[in-house]
């Protein structure tokens, strides 16, 4: 019987570089995301930093300009921290695209894996009962061969 060979190699060889490709796809979402949560930390670490360091100005006499400023600077970082916040959210929802992208491709490689698996099952009984076929001529053609003999 000849080697087995699955027709559909190709296809299950670009199902799995599909995979790969989500994968890394996935994966630079979730670094993004990831980033921008550690941008958010940063900033409110900052904003309680100016916030402390406002409280301890105010129990001595401080020039109005450096409160001014102060407040400034918090009303800056509060801005970024909003266009964060919706920047964190995008990218959630860009992550959360990614990784269904990532199941169904996972999912499509899978379906071809097992049909691959059942098809080798397939080849290995046939190949099997072509063997006992082929062992059963061979006793019949003995038992022939024998009962001319005698």
């Amino acid at each position: 019987m000849k080697k087995f060979k699955f027709q559909l190699e190709p296809v299950l060889t670009l199902r799995k570089q599909a995979e790969r490709l989500k994968q890394k796809e996935f994966a630079t979402a979730l670094q993004l995301l990831r980033r921008c949560r550690e941008s958010i930390v940063e900033i409110l670490k900052v904003m309680d930093e100016t916030r402390n360091g406002m409280r301890s100005a105010e129990s001595r006499e401080v020039d109005m300009n450096v409160v001014l400023a102060h407040r400034r600077y918090l009303n800056h970082l509060e801005m970024r921290l909003s266009a964060l916040g919706r920047e964190h959210e995008a990218l959630a929802g860009k992550t959360e695209e990614k990784r269904l992208e990532l199941v169904e491709a996972a999912k499509k490689k899978k379906s071809l894996e097992k049909l691959r698996e059942k098809r080798i099952a397939d080849y290995n009984y046939e190949a099997a009962r072509e063997e006992v076929k082929f062992f059963d001529e061979i006793g019949s053609v003995r038992s022939a061969i024998a009962g001319k003999g005698s």
